[in-house]
């Protein structure tokens, strides 16, 4: 055997085996949170007593300020008693400065609260559910500065859910900044905050605590403080980051240079001669030419112990060693937007390291997350590449509705038949052309077409631009041969399953989706109500031929709840379906393949039927 092909064997094993160690060590793309315990008060301390641990809550959406919850652990909930201004809130025992702050919120009609980061930053939650204008009475909003330092700031997008339903924070804040003397060098600031997923507050600085503060002055470190005054709420799995000054240091890094391409990694480089070697102070791609191979080694101090994550995204085959174990490599893609993960519990102090890079497209990208520690590059700004750069591009809707065929992402995969429809006064939905069902709806702005219509519009991808809610996107109707069994996950038009179909524009510029399944006739219309708040659905099917009991799939969730107001609670008060109207015939949850069903017959007693009901979120 030749000594190139011995090479290349070797590298083969080598890389097989680094690749199953690598694998071993990926344990996702972010490194858990810490949570504040639930199951009693003993993480949190309070003057006032109506702060309790409950197991469920409930909330009619109608009723000012109404809230009930039950016995049990999980959930943090304020009955609001006689206490007021700080004898009403509670604080964590838990203190921080910088912080990711992640939590879920539930409050009735009309209640709200703030959460204030370090006890003097204020981000407001209310009940702005059906308002239209964006003011700094809105959740979301931050509160004013103490002393009319500041006025308060409102959201920049309308995001908030229907009152009674469980609605999603995260922040992400930086703490004030002190010198030696204890003087303020720099101001705090709220670097994002989503409110169910969409960013309302970017980059805004504090130059003093909000109004309502517990404390006045200002310091490096405080607690959180949620406040109940201002009406009942609920809170679930609050938890966090908080981080550190310190970070991970890259010391004493030599690199070598081997002229030409390599499948494997180290063992393969120790077998040839490095046509060029130096120092250098930095990691990046800039340090080799195109086809040639990289390799940097030096010292990783590590300034805590735990779990190190490390995200590596490069322009060819790349490799990560720390103390000669292999942490992640990227299995050989050139693409430099494909990111790869792994993670190792590390001591504090110094650890050799080795990066190994062939050089494809020029792009060489190391981040890493640790304990205490941020998101933060250990590569130079020149090393990263990027393409796929696209415009935001808003779609407005004004005094008529829009459809805008695309693709959409839905349950993390890109599906090419969707039709989205944006209604005037801010309700839009997308609907599959392919199984005849609703994918997701939102309040607020209609699409981003960025991706669709800036450049060579590649991915082809619509973005609503409001909270956003997912449903199953299966089937709507289904002929079942039996109450147990099992919903389809697809009815294909391209196989011929469905005839007749399409859609076609009422006066009112809304579309009516028709098809035929197995002989039945069915025409599906979604509208507004009134007030332009929820979305209506109105199903109606003729029956030329009938072959079978036929079902209307009302809603799929992890948890289907028929609330006392006679609503359904859906996906764990994720959304609310109501009014159903079905001429008599009642709906049923069932159990299946671990979700929850919530089936509608559909009676074929005359040649034609129908059902009604509506979204409400």
């Amino acid at each position: 055997m030749s000594q190139k092909m011995l090479v290349w064997c070797l590298s083969m094993m080598i890389l097989a085996a680094c690749t199953q160690e690598a694998e071993k060590a990926i344990e996702g793309n972010s490194l858990p949170m810490e949570s504040i315990r639930l199951s009693n008060l003993e993480d949190f301390h309070a003057e006032g007593g109506q702060w309790k641990v409950a197991g469920e809550v409930y909330a009619n959406r109608n009723e000012d300020k109404h809230l009930e919850a039950d016995e049990g652990t999980g959930m943090l909930v304020n009955l609001p008693g006689s206490a007021q201004g700080h004898q009403a809130a509670i604080f964590t025992n838990m203190e921080h400065g910088d912080i990711d702050l992640s939590l879920d919120f539930l409050m009735p009609k009309n209640s709200s609260t703030g959460i204030y980061l370090q006890g003097r930053y204020g981000v407001q939650l209310l009940d702005s559910w059906g308002k239209d204008s964006l003011t700094a009475e809105r959740s979301g909003s931050l509160y004013p500065g103490a002393g009319k330092k500041r006025a308060g700031i409102a959201p920049d997008k309308h995001a908030v859910k229907a009152p009674g339903l469980w609605q999603h924070l995260e922040i992400h804040f930086i703490a004030p900044r002190f010198d030696e003397s204890g003087k303020k060098i720099a101001d705090a600031r709220f670097e994002e905050v989503y409110l169910n997923g969409v960013l309302v507050q970017q980059g805004v600085v504090l130059s003093g605590p909000s109004v309502g503060t517990a404390f006045e002055d200002e310091k490096a470190t405080g607690p959180l403080m949620f406040l109940g005054d201002q009406g009942p709420v609920a809170f679930r799995n609050i938890r966090y980051k908080a981080y550190g000054d310190e970070k991970l240091a890259l010391e004493d890094m030599r690199y070598r240079l081997y002229h030409g391409m390599y499948k494997a990694s180290q063992d393969t480089l120790s077998l040839l001669e490095p046509t060029k070697t130096g120092t250098t102070d930095s990691l990046s791609a800039k340090l080799s030419a195109e086809h040639d191979m990289l390799l940097i080694e030096g010292t990783m101090q590590m300034p805590y112990e735990g779990s190190y994550l490390f995200e590596l995204k490069a322009g060819g085959p790349a490799w990560l060693y720390i103390d000669d174990k292999l942490i992640v490599e990227n299995q050989g893609t050139r693409d430099y937007e494909d990111a790869f993960y792994g993670n190792r519990h590390f001591e504090s102090g110094k650890h050799p390291f080795k990066v190994i890079y062939a050089n494809t497209d020029e792009c060489l990208v190391l981040n890493y997350e640790g304990a205490g520690i941020p998101w933060t590059a250990l590569h130079t700004q020149a090393s990263e590449r990027h393409y796929r750069v696209f415009g935001t591009l808003p779609y407005p809707v004004k005094n008529e509705p829009l459809i805008q065929r695309g693709f959409m992402m839905h349950h993390d995969a890109k599906n090419p038949y969707v039709m989205s429809v944006g209604i005037p006064g801010g309700l839009n939905y997308a609907y599959e052309l392919k199984n005849y069902n609703l994918l997701s709806v939102w309040h607020g702005d209609f699409l981003d077409v960025g991706q669709m219509w800036v450049s060579r519009g590649e991915t082809q991808l619509e973005i609503p631009l409001g909270a956003t809610i997912e449903l199953s996107g299966k089937p709507a109707v289904a002929m079942l041969s039996g109450k147990n069994a099992p919903w389809p996950d697809a009815i294909s038009p391209d196989e011929g399953e469905l005839s007749d179909r399409g859609y076609q524009l009422t006066e009112n510029g809304l579309p009516v989706f028709f098809y035929t399944l197995e002989g039945v006739r069915v025409e599906d219309a979604l509208f507004p109500s009134e007030n332009h708040q929820t979305l209506n659905r109105q199903v109606s099917f003729q029956f030329d031929q009938h072959t079978g009991p036929l079902y209307f799939l009302l809603a799929r969730g992890s948890r289907i709840e028929k609330l006392p107001d006679g609503s359904y609670a859906i996906n764990d008060k994720s959304y609310y379906i109501d009014d159903i109207e079905a001429g008599g015939e009642a709906p049923v949850v069932r159990q299946q393949e671990g979700y929850e069903e919530l089936l509608l017959p559909v009676s074929a007693a005359a040649d034609t039927s129908s059902l009604t009901y509506s979204i409400i979120w």
